[in-house]
């Protein structure tokens, strides 16, 4: 289970059985970080949108953005499938090192 995912149940659906100490131990050994380069940046999928409700996407997308809000030009929703990411997923698109 990401870090996003384990804050947006705690807040949210603090009884959830994914918050359990044996599942988040499994979630965490399997935890994989999806990166695409692509146009001189590297997008980082925060939540995808096929494994995601629009709207738990949009909310923490939202929450985000208004706590971090010099990362707003950098963390979105992509509004259509693009680098093989599907569209509404969150990213995070930091520029590559040494290209502004």
């Amino acid at each position: 289970m990401d870090l996003t995912t384990r804050i947006l149940l705690e807040k949210y659906a603090p009884n959830d059985p994914r918050l359990t100490e044996v599942a988040v131990e499994k979630q965490t050994a399997s935890l994989q970080a999806t990166s695409v380069v692509g146009d001189g940046k590297s997008f980082t999928v925060l939540m995808s949108s096929a494994d995601y409700d629009d709207k738990v996407i949009t909310a923490a997308c939202n929450e985000y953005n208004r706590r971090h809000p010099e990362h707003t030009s950098y963390s979105y929703q992509f509004p259509s499938t693009m680098l093989g990411i599907p569209a509404n997923s969150w990213v995070l698109a930091l520029p590559e090192r040494g290209v502004q």
